[in-house]
């Protein structure tokens, strides 16, 4: 879900609401994975727009240790 929300393809709001108020984590491992993926980019605008949709997906999620 995190790759499709940050590629645009699906509505974050809308997949995120069907889990209603309970707390939703992602694991370091795979915020580590997403943010790696933009520094790979090599566009400098398309990096920085894609750090900004990582940075406010993961402000999303509790971050855990795994």
């Amino acid at each position: 879900m995190l790759i499709a929300a940050e590629h645009g393809d699906i509505d974050v709001g809308k997949a995120l609401a069907a889990y209603g108020d309970q707390n939703l984590a992602v694991a370091t491992i795979c915020v580590s994975e997403l943010l790696h993926g933009t520094h790979r980019m090599t566009n400098a605008m398309a990096r920085a727009r894609a750090a900004r949709s990582v940075e406010g997906l993961l402000a999303r999620f509790t971050i855990i240790d795994f």
